[in-house]
């Protein structure tokens, strides 16, 4: 009983703030070429309220360089930020390397600069659930975020690979990001959680948690930073330093820390080949 009213509160609680962070988003704005703003876009892989709390502090980071207004945009679903980066919206954006291939290969952007670690699935359930292996996922639902979720794609790979059948041997469920996926691990509407290590830190450090991982899916080139063509060369230039500078001062590792990221590092467009083999297997 006493379980029950604890996640029923904490059920309530996550409403309210998911709803609040719904006021933000940017998903009419279009681009204007006679302006002098940068647009900044992230893609809204947790609320987009806390991502604009975790990301506009780098927007800011962009002006004080450039010497010019940066403008911070996200949306509140995977699915309208895809329809602002295939507007072409965003001078920079940070964008999951699914997205990125996408837009560098139809529209010319750019990488600018990415985690430094790599990016895999991982797999969690509460600390008390009996799950131990992937085997014991039959018959259960696992939760994942929006299904063009970069993540998503892993872990539906990483389950069929493993002999699992979607829909059959185990039910999938989507949720709006990865805040809510793992916030319905937490309640216990779905067995398991499909998401990436930053965003279970995050939420860990907010809901005062702590999520098992039973799983993990090979890695792949990490979600990263890149730049629109018409953004000058001086201006990348600049931007780039800016990112990969950040862990070298005390504002940039703030950032970092809000972000749980270590750091961000140079990074080229050959080295999302793979990403490009495996999202011709998606399609």
């Amino acid at each position: 009983m006493f379980l029950h009213t604890k996640y029923s509160i904490l059920s309530i609680l996550f409403l309210i703030f998911c709803m609040a962070s719904n006021t933000y988003s940017g998903t009419d704005l279009q681009h204007n070429k006679q302006s002098k703003e940068l647009i900044f876009g992230v893609f809204p892989y947790l609320t987009p309220r806390l991502v604009e709390k975790m990301y506009s502090p780098i927007g800011h980071e962009f002006s004080k360089v450039l010497g010019q207004k940066v403008r911070f945009l996200t949306s509140s679903s995977y699915e309208k930020f895809v329809v602002n980066l295939d507007k072409q919206i965003y001078d920079i954006v940070f964008v999951q390397p699914f997205d990125y291939v996408k837009i560098a290969d139809k529209y010319g952007y750019k990488p600018l600069a990415v985690r430094n670690e790599e990016l895999r699935a991982i797999l969690v359930v509460i600390p008390t659930s009996p799950i131990q292996k992937l085997s014991d996922l039959k018959g259960k639902t696992i939760g994942l975020p929006p299904k063009i979720a970069a993540i998503s794609y892993l872990t539906n790979r990483y389950l069929r690979n493993k002999g699992f059948t979607p829909g059959k041997d185990i039910k999938v469920k989507y949720f709006r990001s990865h805040f809510s996926c793992l916030h319905n691990v937490l309640i216990g509407s779905v067995a398991a959680c499909g998401t990436a290590p930053p965003a279970m830190r995050v939420f860990n450090n907010r809901m005062n948690r702590e999520l098992r991982i039973f799983a993990k899916t090979k890695p792949i080139s990490n979600a990263l930073f890149a730049v629109h063509p018409r953004v000058s060369d001086t201006t990348i230039k600049l931007l780039k330093n800016a990112i990969t500078q950040l862990h070298r001062h005390t504002t940039g590792r703030k950032i970092l820390e809000a972000t749980k990221t270590n750091a961000f590092v140079e990074i080229k467009n050959s080295q999302y080949d793979e990403v490009r083999s495996m999202a011709k297997t998606f399609r």
